[in-house]
């Protein structure tokens, strides 16, 4: 059998602290990529000069992708998805790591499993650190195969989809890559039209790397997140017609989940600056949304401090600790 052609993806964007451990977790992987392509955003923090030197040090194996100027993480990633040469494609972000066996425990899997074009693996979270902090799934294997209405609906551990994969570079290219109109969530929103048509394979070894930052998208304000989603809700509404009533009920209950607790953050959010008028408004959009009116928050809106700090201090002596809605 001859050997796979693989190519690794990193993309980066003043990410120069990290980068050098990104780049040698792929030089030492167990099964070796046909090609490294570091494609970097016009970072202005040394991460160029870095990654050129890489590229001459590794003359034909390490390519360098630089872009003349700041064009958004779709965008340098499908110029970089431009240039891969392997039949095998996987991406890494500038700031996270692959662990040394993640291409080679994933390539096995990919080859035994028939009829499957997307593998992924179990990921540890890192802390700014670098130092681990907890496993993405622990306890209970995500779904695998047809997955489709669980990537669509994020109906993954924690809420978050399977990252770093292992996927013939064909199917991204046949899908149409990285949709370049989304400033986030550009990795869910190719999954959900990888997944609508070809079929994943689970490897529950953990295999990456992932790095949590204060500065990250999870921290991002709140009406940031429900922008997008909302997006993405309504580009990929049509596609709910190809489903069950039930598989549609989950995915529209998983949407209004998620943008009834995001709404409740905006509301928080607001209440920080502070903004009562806004907060409200952010607080009654939650509520067809799935119900949960959250009675301390309402009472934070509302109420002068003093006797909402009476309120909340009453109200969680009474709850139960499911009920309670810090804040």
């Amino acid at each position: 059998m001859s050997e796979p052609q693989i190519s690794v993806v990193i993309t980066s964007y003043n990410q120069r602290e990290y980068l050098s451990e990104a780049i040698e977790s792929v030089i030492q992987q167990t099964l070796r990529p046909s090609e490294i392509i570091v494609a970097d955003d016009c970072s202005t923090d040394g991460s160029i000069d870095l990654i050129q030197d890489y590229a001459a040090r590794h003359p034909g194996w390490i390519k360098a992708v630089i872009q003349p100027r700041n064009l958004g993480v779709a965008r340098n990633r499908n110029r970089a998805l431009a240039q891969v040469s392997g039949d095998l494609v996987s991406f890494l972000d500038g700031d996270d790591r692959f662990l040394p066996r993640k291409l080679q425990r994933e390539y096995e899997t990919y080859r035994t499993r028939r009829g499957v074009q997307i593998v992924y693996s179990n990921i540890y979270y890192l802390d700014e650190t670098g130092q681990r902090s907890r496993l993405w799934a622990e306890g209970v294997a995500p779904p695998e195969g047809e997955v489709f209405t669980h990537v669509l609906g994020r109906n993954y551990p924690r809420g978050m989809t399977f990252r770093n994969e292992l996927v013939e570079t064909e199917c991204i290219l046949e899908v149409g890559g990285y949709d370049e109109s989304l400033p986030r969530y550009g990795d869910w929103d190719l999954l959900i039209r990888l997944t609508r048509r070809f079929r994943t394979a689970y490897c529950p070894e953990p295999l990456a790397e992932y790095r949590l930052h204060s500065d990250s998208l999870s921290r991002a304000p709140a009406t940031v997140h429900i922008d997008t989603i909302t997006r993405i809700r309504e580009k990929y509404r049509p596609f709910l017609a190809d489903l069950s009533e039930l598989e549609r009920a989950e995915v529209e209950r998983k949407f209004r989940q998620r943008l009834a607790v995001l709404s409740r953050r905006a509301a928080r959010e607001a209440m920080d600056a502070p903004d009562r008028r806004v907060a409200f408004a952010h607080w009654a959009r939650s509520l067809p949304l799935d119900h949960g009116w959250s009675p301390v928050l309402l009472g934070r809106i509302l109420l002068p401090i003093r006797a909402y700090a009476i309120f909340r201090s009453a109200f969680r002596g009474l709850a139960s600790p499911r009920a309670r809605e810090v804040r």
